[in-house]
């Protein structure tokens, strides 16, 4: 086929040869031939935008950032570990018949025994000194006020007291803060979904754990991370299609 230094069209593409490798062709079209004497070899157009997909792999167990670097721009994204569940409990009143009030946390009832002419103090003491699982108990000593707070994060059946098969001593409890259940990895792929990337578009199945990214723009990007920071919500990048300009006979970025 002949060549034509002018960079006329030849067939059904251009062949353009240069001095200077350095300098290609400012205009090509998709498949233009071009014999780059810097590399010393044969190069070809083939614009192919960059994609990434991030797959998250694990939920948040602490608060902070997760960070998405593209192309060596870093953004960082809050995820959220939860919140514990606290319950408040006040109670009135004195025992008049002997027995066990009842205190449910998260649906598991646990059983105090109370005596006669207990007061609303005394009975709240015993209920402090009691073993909850999974919960710790608070409240100052004495006073007729006990708090339960939850030793995990995340949402819990509201508490419950009940005076059981004593008399006397009423109560009140009250969740004075609501459980948060920690971000999954899918709310934080969608977090991340529903991010800005300057020059980039993301995409992936919302309510699913994994995202991609693609390049507005053709060539080759620094490869795409990902980091977990202190949150534990753990997952890879992976480069799925390299972007591209020019590339040589077996199809490497040149």
């Amino acid at each position: 086929m002949a060549q034509l230094s002018d960079g006329s069209k030849v067939g059904t593409f251009i062949i353009q040869n240069t001095n200077n490798g350095t300098v290609r062709p400012s205009s090509p079209v998709i498949g233009q031939q071009y014999f780059d004497t810097t590399l010393g070899k044969p190069i070809w157009y083939n614009p192919v935008n960059e994609v990434l997909s991030i797959q998250i792999t694990a939920a948040a167990t602490a608060d902070g950032n997760v960070t998405v670097t593209l192309d060596g721009n870093a953004t960082n994204i809050t995820v959220d570990d939860g919140m514990a569940e606290v319950a408040s409990l006040d109670l009135s009143g004195t025992v008049t018949t002997a027995g066990n009030v009842t205190v449910t946390l998260d649906g598991v009832s646990t059983n105090i025994a109370v005596a006669l002419n207990d007061t609303a103090a005394m009975v709240a003491d015993k209920i402090r000194a009691t073993v909850f699982t999974g919960w710790t108990t608070g409240g100052t000593s004495g006073t007729a006020n006990v708090t339960f707070t939850s030793d995990t994060n995340g949402v819990k059946t509201d508490a419950t007291y009940s005076v059981g098969t004593s008399a006397g001593v009423t109560g009140i409890m009250t969740t004075t803060t609501q459980g948060v259940n920690a971000d999954t990895a899918i709310e934080i792929a969608d977090r991340i979904r529903s991010t800005v990337f300057t020059g980039w578009t993301t995409g992936g199945t919302i309510g699913t754990d994994t995202i991609t990214f693609t390049s507005d723009t053709y060539g080759d990007k620094v490869d795409g991370l990902y980091s977990e920071g202190i949150t534990g919500a753990t997952g890879t990048a992976t480069t799925t299609t390299q972007g591209t300009f020019w590339v040589d006979a077996v199809g490497n970025d040149a």
